[in-house]
């Protein structure tokens, strides 16, 4: 079962290298694979990307970077599917889509739209209602 868990990070960090700029780090243990925070950010065009995942699982690591060795954020393949699921902006649905079989996400995005959609409904009905 592990080793499944494994090769699934792995087939889709894989698919996002192919597809995007994104510094990826791929481990023989959990968490498998690591994506650069600044990185998904660009990619998701999400401005406030730190402020996104302040509640999600991350790691820090130390890198050489041009301004000398500095602390760079990773998040965990949990909390890229997190981050997915939660974000209701068309370029994080367009990822999705486009790294794996994740049409899911898309499906969850409209299931909350309708979700929506049917509790305005239902709520102008109970204020006609009650007039």
């Amino acid at each position: 079962m592990e080793n499944t868990i494994f090769q699934e990070e792995v087939n889709i960090a894989n698919k996002i290298k192919d597809k995007y700029e994104c510094d990826i780090i791929i481990n023989n243990e959990p968490p498998y694979t690591l994506y650069c925070v600044s990185d998904i950010g660009k990619i998701l065009n999400m401005c406030n990307i730190r402020g996104v995942i302040r509640n999600l699982e991350k790691k820090y690591i130390n890198k050489p970077t041009n301004g000398g060795n500095q602390k760079v954020s990773y998040i965990t393949y949990k909390s890229l599917l997190t981050l997915l699921t939660r974000s209701r902006k068309n370029s994080c649905i367009d990822f999705a889509k486009n790294i794996a079989k994740l049409h899911f996400f898309y499906n969850i995005n409209i299931k909350s739209l309708h979700n929506i959609k049917k509790w305005n409904k239902m709520n102008k009905m109970n204020k006609i209602m009650k007039s």
